[in-house]
C-alpha cells in the first residue's frame, strides 16, 4: 500500500516509505491513501456514442452525432496516466466505472463514453501485485451500468477475481466496523493484497467483494475551487475518523462552465485546482486533520500522491494515531 511504496525510476520525486511497525499496525481507516477519480477514464472511444445508460438524455442525444463526440471526450477524460502508470506513481485506491456493452456483452470501463475492455487494466494490476508482494490495493467498482441479470453480475465478479488468485481479502463475516479495523499486518499475514469493493446488485452477499457503501464517499458537487476546498475541509473536520472515507478533490462543471471558451476541457477547467491542491493538503496536514482515502483527477500533474503520503509520516499525525494505539492496547491488558 502507500506504506511500502513501490516507486518506478521515472517517479523518483515520490518518497519511499518503509514498513514501519507503527504504520503496519494502523487500521485502514487511519491511513492516508492516495487514489484516482475515474481511474480508467484515461482512454475513451470517441468513435462510439455515449453508453446508453448515461443519466442525461439530452447529452446522450447530442453525442449520438459523431462531430459532437470529440467535444464530449474533452470533458470526460479524467486521467492522463494509464492505470499501470498510476500504480507506479503510488496510487493505491482505484475508482472504476463499468458498463455492459448491449451488443457484445463485454465489460468496459466508461465515463459517459465507452472506454476499453476491463481485462487490459486488470492484467496490469495483476502483474503489479505479483511483483510487489508487500503492496495492498483497493479496487472500487462503485458504478455499474447495464447489468440486467444475476448471471452477468456474477460473471463480472468471477472475471475480476480471476486476475488475483488467492490474493483477494475475503469478506466472509466481515461487517463494516471490522474492515475499517483491519490493518496491513492482518492482510499481508493472510498473503492477501487486494481489497475488492463493488456496488451490490440483486441483493446478494459475495464472499470476496465488499459493498462500496462501506466507503463513505464525500462528493463536493461544486464548480468552484474555493467551494470544493471549503467542503473538503469541513468534511475532514467532522467526518468519523474510524470510518473508511473517500475525499474527492474534484470540480463538477456546470453547463455554463462546459460552454465557456476559457475552459475547453476538463483538464483546463481543473488546472488551477490541481496546481493549488498540494498546498491545500499541506495546510490540512499541518492542522492535524486526518484524511482517509483522497482522490483527484489528473494525478500525475503535481506531487499530489507524495503530499497524501506525507500525512502518514507527519509528526503530529503519527503522535495522535500512536496515542490511540496505546490507548487501545492498554484496554487489552
Amino acid at each position: 500500500m502507500v506504506l511500502s511504496m513501490y516507486v518506478s525510476p521515472r517517479t523518483t520525486a515520490i518518497p519511499v516509505l518503509v514498513n514501519s511497525l507503527l504504520v503496519k499496525q494502523l487500521p485502514l481507516a487511519s491511513l492516508a491513501i492516495p487514489g484516482s477519480h475515474d481511474s480508467a477514464a484515461y482512454y475513451l472511444d470517441k468513435r462510439q456514442p455515449l453508453h446508453p445508460y448515461h443519466h442525461n438524455l439530452f447529452i446522450r442525444t447530442v453525442t449520438s452525432l459523431p462531430f459532437a463526440r470529440g467535444f464530449a471526450l474533452k470533458w470526460a477524460i479524467t486521467q492522463k496516466l494509464t492505470v499501470k502508470q498510476q500504480l507506479e506513481c503510488g496510487v493505491r485506491y482505484f475508482d472504476f466505472r463499468v458498463v455492459v456493452c448491449p451488443k457484445s456483452g463485454a465489460f468496459k470501463f466508461c465515463h459517459a463514453l465507452y472506454g476499453q475492455e476491463i481485462e487490459k487494466d486488470l492484467k496490469d494490476i495483476s502483474h503489479f501485485v505479483e511483483h510487489h508482494p508487500t503492496e495492498v490495493l483497493l479496487l472500487d467498482f462503485n458504478h455499474l451500468y447495464g447489468f440486467k441479470s444475476e448471471q452477468q453480475f456474477f460473471h463480472f465478479v468471477d472475471l475480476v477475481t480471476s486476475y488475483f488468485p488467492g490474493k483477494v481479502w475475503s469478506a466472509d463475516d466481515c461487517n463494516e466496523k471490522f474492515i475499517e479495523k483491519v490493518t496491513l499486518n492482518d492482510i499481508l499475514a493472510e498473503n492477501k493484497q487486494v481489497l475488492l469493493f463493488s456496488k451490490y446488485l440483486f441483493n446478494h452477499s459475495l464472499k470476496h467483494v465488499m459493498p462500496s457503501k462501506i466507503l463513505r464517499s464525500y462528493w463536493p458537487n461544486k464548480n468552484r475551487k474555493d467551494s470544493v476546498n471549503h467542503f473538503n475541509l469541513e468534511t475532514l473536520k467532522t467526518r468519523n475518523e474510524e470510518q473508511l472515507s473517500v475525499i474527492q478533490c474534484i470540480l463538477t462543471p456546470r453547463l455554463e462552465n462546459v460552454i465557456s471558451p476559457r475552459a475547453r476541457s476538463l483538464y483546463r477547467y481543473e488546472k488551477k485546482l490541481m496546481q493549488d491542491l498540494p498546498s491545500w493538503l499541506d495546510e490540512t496536514r499541518k492542522s492535524g486533520l486526518k484524511p482517509s482515502i483522497i482522490i483527484a483527477d489528473f494525478i500525475g500533474e503535481n506531487n499530489f500522491v507524495a503530499k497524501v503520503i506525507e500525512y502518514n509520516t507527519s509528526g503530529s499525525y503519527c503522535r495522535s494515531v500512536n496515542a490511540g494505539l496505546e490507548i487501545n492496547s492498554s484496554n487489552l491488558t
